[in-house]
């Protein structure tokens, strides 16, 4: 099961999806499902036949070994953007931007968010992983800068926020809190841990980076509530399997 933005759905140069724990019709699973994750414990081999799997229900070149189309960001909860023109893993990255066809840039996520980014007049995609430590160094805002240099305009360009642990479920210490503004943290009960919105701040920078309120679409779903349909590092105590953030350019 895919899940799109209403944003991308007329844009026939632009695909851009987010997995979720449920495999196409056919897949073989492994361990921990349809696990599309470089760093888990699912075997090379299984998660190689997941990703062709996806290429394939995507539409986008779909014949090809997954090593020749997937751009993978080596993700250290970091906020360095990589402008790329090729396959492979970028490492010490946690956003990508390119204006290549062909190749897609992916996101690996279970609790953190993917934020999937597009300028169609441009041709400029971009997607960034977003974790708390990402959030707080603005890597939405540093992700639609890069796209700015390869001749994005902010103005036009079109966010995806994907599902991710909500509010009502990300407890964080009072160091982390500390480093949100006031406004996205909240104390469920006296003397309880404080509570940060990551979907919220996104929706903040990137209306401050200078994207129109009418480009943003943030999903509703919440990877810990909604653990059946989404992989979560939290609820599920660290083993568990990652969904991708996808958004790449249709060569021709």
């Amino acid at each position: 099961m895919l899940l799109r933005s209403d944003l991308f759905a007329e844009l026939p140069a632009i695909v851009a999806a987010i997995t979720t724990r449920h495999a196409p019709v056919g897949v073989a699973l492994g361990d921990l499902g349809y696990d599309l994750g470089t760093n888990t414990e699912t075997e090379a081999a299984t998660r190689d036949a997941h990703q062709a799997a996806l290429l394939r229900a995507l539409d986008f070149r779909a014949e090809s070994d997954p090593a020749d189309v997937l751009v993978l960001a080596g993700q250290v909860h970091g906020a360095e953007v990589e402008t790329v023109t090729a396959a492979g893993v970028y490492r010490e990255r946690d956003a990508l931007v390119t204006s290549q066809p062909g190749v897609l840039l992916a996101i690996q996520v279970a609790d953190c968010a993917p934020v999937l980014l597009a300028d169609p007049e441009a041709r400029v995609v971009g997607a960034a992983h977003s974790g708390w430590r990402g959030t707080v160094a603005n890597i939405a805002a540093q992700t639609v800068a890069a796209m700015q240099a390869l001749g994005a305009e902010a103005s036009r360009i079109r966010a995806y926020i994907g599902p991710c642990i909500s509010q009502a479920h990300f407890e964080v210490g009072p160091e982390v809190a500390a480093q949100f503004d006031d406004r996205f943290v909240t104390v469920p009960s006296p003397g309880a841990k404080p509570h940060a919105d990551l979907k919220a701040v996104l929706r903040a920078q990137l209306l401050s980076a200078g994207l129109a309120e009418t480009h943003l679409d943030i999903d509703p779903g919440c990877t810990v509530a909604d653990n059946d349909r989404f992989f979560s590092y939290r609820a599920e105590a660290g083993r568990t399997g990652r969904m991708l953030g996808v958004i790449g350019l249709h060569e021709g």
